[in-house]
């Protein structure tokens, strides 16, 4: 038996944004909310989705969509279930104004339908190239430490400046990219949401709300390739990335 067999995790697939730094114009479905465009096939969020699935530990699967896209997703992602066989019940709930809305909303969905897991796994959804591997070190650095999040090295220069003005070039050594997934116990991420609401505090990542409340975050080594979707550009280089990292398991 498995020495982390009795733990539960639930998994958080963000989408719940309105893509807004996407282009209006971009070629693909104009004014389409980008987690719901088409890669190689199958809607965005669906590769990251069944990725995570594949983990035996993962017991529930949210994804926080869009209130105006709820319904239509809704059956979509269903249809996309019962074809691949996933053994989760997929959960939907609608997304707030913000990210960090939109993950107190799962959260919160969590605290009050079903048993509360241990930790729960926050990842976005337009980072399409999760890989099996990533999610299995995360869910092992999480329950060693207790909460950590996917960082890439930093490869170029990175200066601090003012305007036009450079004031100090940072060392890369000591830097590295956030990605996602990033994972927690369920109560310390919970808890930190409420008191960031209570006392408005506002960040783009889970990580580091925890890091805010007192809560010690390591770094698992993430994939260059774990890019997340913002620009039309990306969705360009994301078809071609795909032919060699994306494989239907049918």
């Amino acid at each position: 038996m498995s020495p982390h067999s009795g733990l539960e995790f639930a998994a958080v697939l963000a989408a719940g944004g309105s893509g807004s730094r996407f282009s209006s114009g971009s070629t693909n479905e104009p004014g389409k909310a980008k987690q719901f465009l088409e890669l190689h096939g199958r809607p965005l969020y669906w590769w990251s989705l069944f990725n995570i699935s594949k983990h035996h530990l993962v017991r529930r699967i949210i994804l926080v969509a869009p209130s105006a896209v709820l319904e239509l997703l809704s059956d979509e992602a269903k249809s996309l279930c019962e074809k691949f066989e996933l053994r989760q019940q997929l959960e939907l709930v609608a997304g707030g104004e913000t990210r960090q809305e939109s993950v107190f909303k799962a959260l919160s969905h969590i605290k009050d339908v079903g048993e509360h897991p241990d930790f729960v796994l926050i990842h976005d959804a337009a980072r399409p190239f999760l890989d099996f591997e990533t999610v299995e070190r995360v869910i092992k650095h999480a329950i060693e430490y207790d909460a950590c999040t996917v960082g890439a090295p930093v490869s170029d220069t990175v200066k601090r400046v003012v305007g036009d003005k450079v004031l100090e070039t940072i060392p890369r050594e000591q830097l590295v990219a956030v990605q996602t997934p990033q994972a927690g116990r369920f109560g310390n991420l919970l808890s930190a949401h409420i008191e960031a609401r209570q006392l408005g505090f506002n960040t783009t990542d889970d990580a580091a709300l925890l890091e805010w409340a007192g809560h010690e975050v390591r770094v698992v080594p993430g994939p260059a390739y774990n890019l997340k979707i913002t620009q039309p550009l990306d969705l360009v280089v994301s078809q071609a990335l795909g032919d060699y990292l994306l494989k239907d398991p049918l």
